[in-house]
């Protein structure tokens, strides 16, 4: 259908194009019109026409051995050269020749705009709304994924001190300790759905936020994500006291021990790590520059990529304003951060969250006024990245400065 749609667009281009063509060959190489006059020449002299002068006012008439010709036989004739004497009549000879041309353009484009009209309401569905046409099977697709890391909620019922154990483990174990990443295998059937009414959101606490970079190594693993690529990302942010600002990448295995250069702390006047994702916005660039559909918005309002339709343009990857898209060399599609979508469908929480041992990520439900991010929203000062593009991210921080981006 979207080739359709293509040859159609193309053959209207092509179709207008020739028409243009076609009026600059008329204008161009059209024969000249008689309309210089010169010299002692008598109007007397010029033999006068028997019809009317309303039918006749303009004509041509070859004067002898100079080929001068005549316009106007009611007025003298002028004896320096000059412009035709009539562009009044050749005006109007001109717009009835090219008007012509006009409406067939105005007829292609009538004709385009009612196909492309009609292609479209047969490629959206019916209950497409405002979020972008979407296959519901890709919605199973994306959410049939397994977990690989373990759940919380569903540890907990084996074991209780899963946080302080996964803190003090290696930097490798994501997971829990005990589940092995595996925790999904002790649920016999699969948790309930999250209604298609619920919002989700998502709260980053740069304040508590200390750079161990696990929740970089959970999002990898859990989604397959190809090394020198990354789905979410931690970076830190240092402000002298002299006005600079100086931003470093956080390496997977944590900014303890990395190579980041230490900085005096007598120079500093604050400093803070803040993660990176997904910004899941309600009015997201990424969705409407995909000419195939393949970018669109799930009933919860998180924005994932069909992988049947995506063919990798990177149209999105360039529209995102926030840099987290990009072309997966494995797959060949557009790939980003769903906030584990496959996994809050079964009312797990994303793989970034469980695995961060301080608790500065927080996600849940923002029409639950119940539930631990909406409490926190509306208690303490967050904001958003890039407030001013208007695409109202859903998520927020806490913590962060302008130059913060």
């Amino acid at each position: 259908m979207v080739i359709i749609v293509i040859l159609g667009l193309a053959i209207a281009v092509l179709a207008m194009f020739a028409v243009f063509l076609l009026m600059f060959i008329d204008v161009a190489f059209k024969p000249p019109q008689a309309s210089l006059v010169r010299r002692n020449v008598n109007p007397a002299d010029l033999p006068q026409s028997p019809l009317s002068s309303d039918v006749l006012r303009w004509r041509e008439t070859t004067v002898e051995k100079t080929n001068i010709a005549v316009t106007n036989l009611s007025q003298p004739v002028p004896n320096e050269l000059h412009a035709d004497p009539s562009p009044s009549v050749n005006s109007r000879l001109l717009f009835s020749r090219h008007a012509r041309h006009l409406r067939i353009v105005a007829s292609l484009l009538l004709i385009a705009s009612i196909a492309g009209m009609f292609v479209r309401n047969k490629m959206v569905p019916e209950a497409f709304g405002d979020r972008g046409p979407y296959r519901p099977a890709a919605l199973d697709q994306i959410a049939s994924q397994p977990s690989v890391l373990s759940s919380d909620a569903t540890c907990l019922k084996c074991h209780s001190k899963v946080q302080e154990e996964r803190a003090e483990s290696p930097h490798q174990a994501v997971g829990c300790m005990h589940c092995h990443g595996n925790g999904h295998q002790h649920i016999a059937a699969a948790l309930k759905a999250v209604e298609n009414d619920v919002l989700f959101g998502f709260l980053v606490d740069t304040q508590k936020c200390v750079g161990t970079g696990k929740c970089l190594s959970a999002c990898r693993v859990e989604n397959n994500v190809p090394e020198g690529y990354a789905r979410t990302w931690v970076e830190r942010f240092v402000h002298f006291k002299d006005g600079r600002v100086q931003v470093d990448l956080v390496p997977e295995t944590g900014f303890a021990g990395s190579d980041i250069p230490a900085i005096d702390p007598d120079l500093v006047e604050r400093a803070y790590f803040a993660p990176k994702l997904c910004n899941q916005c309600v009015d997201a660039p990424c969705n409407q520059v995909c000419p195939v559909h393949a970018a669109f918005t799930s009933p919860e309002g998180i924005e994932l990529v069909d992988p049947d339709r995506c063919i990798g343009c990177a149209y999105c990857v360039q529209a995102c304003p926030y840099g987290v898209r990009f072309i997966n060399p494995d797959t060949g599609n557009a790939d980003k951060c769903t906030w584990c979508y496959h996994r809050i469908k079964r009312d797990e929480q994303p793989a970034c969250v469980e695995a961060c041992p301080v608790g500065a990520r927080v996600f849940g439900r923002l029409d639950d006024p119940e539930s631990e991010i909406s409490k926190r929203i509306a208690s303490i000062p967050t904001s958003v990245l890039k407030e001013h593009l208007g695409t109202h991210p859903k998520l927020r921080y806490v913590g962060i400065t302008g130059e913060v981006i």
